[in-house]
């Protein structure tokens, strides 16, 4: 297809299509900031206070009638940087972080927002190539925010490549989530589930829940980064931890399951407050026993005999495995991040911990 159809299809009209023609053509001559704002200004955009609306009200797109903005933005982005699958994944990174903060520059100056979904996509997949997966993950995260902005259709999300790295699709045969996907299985989904309940019941979840779309998203998003955490520290000898530094990354991960855990729950219950205010929910749900914890048994002195008794199902005075997963994430949430002279404790138990508290969280998430 030629270029000019192209544009004519995007919604350009003829004068837009001559400015346009003229514009890339002065800027790939002269590469410099001026030419690219004249690019860029040739043909509408949305504004600063369209992005604003759509971040306080996902539900208001920001698009513009009759024109694929963000369809010219992308096509800009591909003749620019003349990007092709080939072109080594380092050059990609080289070439599109320069790019994107000039784009960056001219909203900035412009207030008008421009669609940077390829620009972030590029990046992404790249990262993951070169395994940065936390990197990558990031751009794919943001790439699908800026999707979501001018996206229209049955699903809230465009079943994009991106959307599927994020959600860890099987069906994309990712070597990345692929191996993602057997850690979650062999370690935590053993017996009792499936990876298609959980994924059928959370991952999948933020192209049909029409009211939390974004935040849904969020926290898929927040365990991905997790879960690619500690499949890189879960498996490695333990005498590596053995230091302060160790036992630093292991509290970390756990503090994150904590905050996941305890965010899920207020996201799946539609609820506010501390852990105190989920259990009083989870009592009725579960039928536990209305048992609060006391804190003091997770100071460092007490911790261990904490431990044990939640490690058998005992704490508290209840015998069910779910409600001492829960316990232990409420009695460490504050814990983690308040008392140093826990986290030795704390990693001699790390795997014990982590998939006694992933014992909570699939249940939840599967069956709520």
């Amino acid at each position: 297809m030629s270029i000019l159809r192209e544009l004519k299809e995007k919604g350009l009209d003829e004068s837009q299509i001559c400015n346009f023609i003229h514009a890339i053509k002065s800027f790939l001559d002269k590469e410099d900031y001026k030419t690219f704002k004249n690019l860029f200004n040739s043909y509408p955009h949305p504004t600063f206070q369209d992005v604003e609306n759509y971040n306080k009200n996902s539900k208001k797109k920001v698009i513009l009638k009759g024109i694929d903005y963000g369809g010219i933005d992308d096509k800009i982005c591909g003749i620019i940087n003349n990007l092709t699958s080939k072109t080594d994944p380092e050059e990609v990174y080289r070439r599109l972080i320069p790019y994107l903060n000039i784009v960056l520059k001219y909203e900035e100056e412009e207030q008008k927002h421009t669609h940077k979904g390829a620009i972030y996509f590029n990046i992404g997949q790249n990262l993951l190539k070169l395994g940065k997966f936390e990197e990558g993950l990031l751009f794919m995260h943001r790439g699908l925010k800026e999707d979501h902005m001018k996206h229209i259709g049955r699903d809230n999300f465009p079943r994009v490549w991106s959307y599927q790295i994020v959600i860890l699709d099987k069906k994309l045969k990712h070597p990345l989530i692929r191996h993602i996907i057997d850690f979650i299985s062999n370690e935590f989904l053993k017996g009792k589930y499936g990876y298609d309940d959980f994924y059928n019941n959370f991952l999948n979840k933020p192209s049909t829940v029409s009211n939390y779309d974004i935040n849904w998203l969020d926290h898929v998003s927040f365990f991905n980064y997790f879960i690619i955490r500690l499949e890189r520290h879960f498996n490695l000898p333990e005498d590596l931890y053995d230091s302060i530094l160790g036992e630093l990354i292991k509290c970390n991960l756990i503090g994150d399951l904590c905050l996941l855990i305890e965010s899920v729950c207020k996201l799946k219950l539609g609820i506010s407050g501390v852990y105190s205010s989920i259990y009083n929910k989870l009592h009725k749900y579960y039928s536990w026993n209305k048992n609060f914890i006391t804190q003091k048994e997770f100071d460092d002195v007490n911790l261990p005999n904490t431990l044990k008794k939640i490690f058998k199902n005992s704490y508290n005075g209840s015998s069910e495995p779910l409600e001492n997963s829960f316990y232990l994430s409420w009695g460490l949430r504050n814990q983690i991040h308040h008392y140093i002279n826990s986290i030795g404790i704390i990693r001699e138990n790390f795997k014990t911990i982590i998939k006694k508290q992933m014992d909570f969280f699939l249940d939840f998430v599967i069956n709520t």
